[in-house]
């Protein structure tokens, strides 16, 4: 299983090793300025976690601590330390991610050299170094580049403990996994069965022992997830924010429905309100409108814009893995990454709830793993046999004709790429099968003319996700990392918005020092707002305007004593808006619950301000670079 021993690196090894590190680090650091502050929702929130301590802890969206974000703290802290230490800024947000990155490509060269050996090591972090999916999710501030990173010190662990069925080093990979939960809930424990099944069939202990191994790493599992949840749920609610897309006020429902089961039923459930769906936004300039993912179904990650994220060396890796079990079955490392890749991957291709592109660097370790393994697997077994065992030329073979069906589908660049692949590979085919008949070829140059050629496509498709500024991975869930961002140009950059700063002065402390709230409907309202200014908001509905955080009766009293003063309110036409939202109160849920009765309440109670008392525009035309108020209504509170 584990090769033991691997000679030690030789300045060779490592000097192609820290070039694949630099790489790395170029395709996810070069330009980053200009990605801005990616995601403004979790943006917002290191933002808000920097004013308190409270706040910190409780992964608090907003200044106030009125509603957390809808995941759990660990990859945010670290984001906010950043911010800490080196200043609010969007880099100080994006590195963290960056060095997540580069640390997984450098973590799954030392475990694939552990098993396999130093040239598939390298093949392989050069896989995930390229891999699309991987460059364009470490350069946004979302919280799956810290979950892969989990998940490989996860696997690290557990192939210790199935080497030599050692207690301590399941406890610590089960521990690792728990972290991940506490970076992205359920997401994390897709890949716990695939470690119970490989442990209890393979680790060298007794059949008693392995269980009771397992047990204690389920311990683990459970006091490392279960400890900030019920620590959140334990605190009594008027302590701290309500918990962000829940509507029972509870991470552990957070957890098993909105992050949960509603991930993959695609619905909620009848006493939590509208049926899930993404709110309406407006296609912005450069990019192509948004467009719906693939249906849920055995053939869905084949779609080109799918597998352009993560599957261009799948055959390679594949052929490798049936090659390789043919004479060694019960190699568990092969199990290893193919589990885990067969893992996420039925559960991408069936579930039916919000699904967005970036989810797939989930596949990115396995799919590098394989590929690297199973391209030097052939390449051995291509040398002991002198050339007659011709696994590694259909592997080439069958990976190029694979990726000029992916790139066949984009015309733009159908005539630039396929003529070099088809040239590339042709020319390692055929000098590979020379090789058999004497020593004139030289078998090594024209595999490395192969590979260069099969890495071409990934490497655009991650030059593509290099051109994005303000990357928001789930506004453009078509166009994650292709090559159309190269010609297409980017999307709008963030910068001071005028609207926004003549809000500042709507906030500030009144003259008995007490200050003022701007209530909004949503998150994604008052994540601009936030960014730019640190004010305090409340985004009344939480991120979608549908959690049942506060009554009309209590925000009434709020703004009787003075707590909230200003109210925006967006109009039913606006990109800000809900359509599945309607004014009926959901069952189960009190009479003043229904998520349009706070908005109502505000028209009803609260004073319209022109556009020209707090916009830089006024209510005609609007300009082609569309502001962040445009349409939005703001209502003055005061008696």
């Amino acid at each position: 299983m584990i090769r033991s021993p691997w000679p030690a690196r030789t300045r060779r090894e490592s000097a192609a090793l820290v070039g694949v590190l630099a790489l790395a680090t170029w395709f996810r650091l070069f330009h980053l300025a200009q990605a801005g502050f990616g995601n403004a929702y979790y943006a917002a929130a290191a933002r808000s976690m920097l004013a308190s301590w409270h706040n910190f802890f409780f992964v608090s969206f907003d200044p106030v601590g009125f509603v957390s974000v809808d995941k759990p703290p660990v990859a945010l802290w670290i984001q906010a330390f950043s911010a800490r230490i080196f200043g609010y800024s969007g880099a100080a947000l994006l590195v963290p991610q960056v060095l997540e990155g580069v640390a997984a490509v450098a973590l799954l060269y030392a475990i694939v050299r552990r098993w396999s050996g130093p040239g598939a090591a390298l093949l392989s972090a050069l896989a995930l170094a390229l891999s699309p999916a991987s460059v364009a999710t470490d350069r946004c501030n979302n919280v799956d580049s810290c979950l892969v990173l989990f998940l490989l010190l996860a696997t690290a662990a557990f192939l210790r403990a199935l080497h030599d069925g050692s207690r301590r080093w399941l406890v610590a990979s089960f521990a690792l996994i728990g972290l991940g939960f506490n970076t992205k809930m359920l997401a994390a424990f897709v890949l716990l069965p695939v470690l119970c099944i490989l442990y209890l069939h393979g680790a060298p202990r007794p059949w008693r022992t392995r269980w009771a191994n397992l047990l204690w790493g389920s311990l683990a599992l459970l006091v490392v997830s279960l400890s900030w949840p019920l620590a959140v749920d334990l605190t009594p609610a008027d302590q701290r924010p309500y918990v962000g897309s829940s509507q029972d006020n509870s991470v552990l429902g957070l957890a098993l429905g909105w992050n949960g089961f509603q991930r993959l039923l695609g619905r909620r459930t009848p006493s939590t309100g509208p049926r899930e769906q993404a709110p309406s936004v407006p296609p912005l300039p450069g990019l192509s409108p948004v467009t719906g993912p693939s249906a849920p179904g055995a053939f869905r990650l084949a779609d080109r814009h799918l597998a352009g994220q993560f599957a261009w060396l799948i055959p390679l890796g594949l052929l490798g893995l049936i090659v390789s079990a043919s004479s060694a079955p019960s190699e568990a490392p092969w199990l290893l990454w193919a589990g885990w890749g067969g893992a996420y991957a039925l559960v991408f291709s069936f579930m039916r709830g919000t699904f967005h592109h970036y989810y797939l660097v989930l596949l990115a370790p396995p799919a590098a793993a394989l590929f690297g393994a199973g391209a030097w697997e052939l390449w051995e077994r291509f040398q002991a046999s002198h050339g007659r065992q011709r696994w590694l030329v259909l592997g080439l073979v069958l990976t190029a004709i694979w990726q000029a069906w992916l790139i066949a589908q984009f015309p733009q660049w159908r005539w630039r790429l396929l003529p070099t692949l088809c040239t590339g590979t042709l020319a390692a085919a055929v000098g590979l099968m020379l090789h058999t008949w004497g020593p004139l070829a030289r078998p090594s140059l024209f595999l490395g003319v192969g590979l260069t050629s099969l890495f071409l496509g990934p490497a655009l498709w991650s030059l593509g996700a290099m051109q994005s500024r303000n990357v928001n991975l789930e506004a453009t869930p078509d166009h994650l990392a292709t090559p159309a961002r190269i010609e297409n140009g980017s999307s709008l950059r963030p910068a001071g918005d005028p609207v926004i700063a003549r809000l500042v002065d709507l906030t500030r402390p009144s003259e008995d020092g007490r200050p003022s709230a701007l209530a909004v409907p949503n998150c994604r309202i008052a994540a601009p707002i936030i960014i730019q200014t640190g004010a305090p908001v409340l985004a009344l509905g939480g991120f979608l305007g549908s959690d049942p955080i506060v009554t009309v009766e209590r925000f009434a009293q709020w703004v009787k004593e003075g707590r909230v003063r200003y109210a925006i309110v967006a109009g039913p036409a606006l990109p800000f808006s809900d359509p599945t939202l309607d004014d009926a109160p959901r069952p189960g849920a009190s009479r003043v619950d229904s998520p349009k009765a706070i908005p109502a309440w505000i028209r009803s109670n609260g004073r319209l301000m022109g556009p020209d008392l707090w916009t830089p525009f006024s209510s005609g035309e609007p300009p082609r670079s569309v502001p962040w108020g445009i349409g939005l209504q703001l209502y003055d509170l005061s008696s």
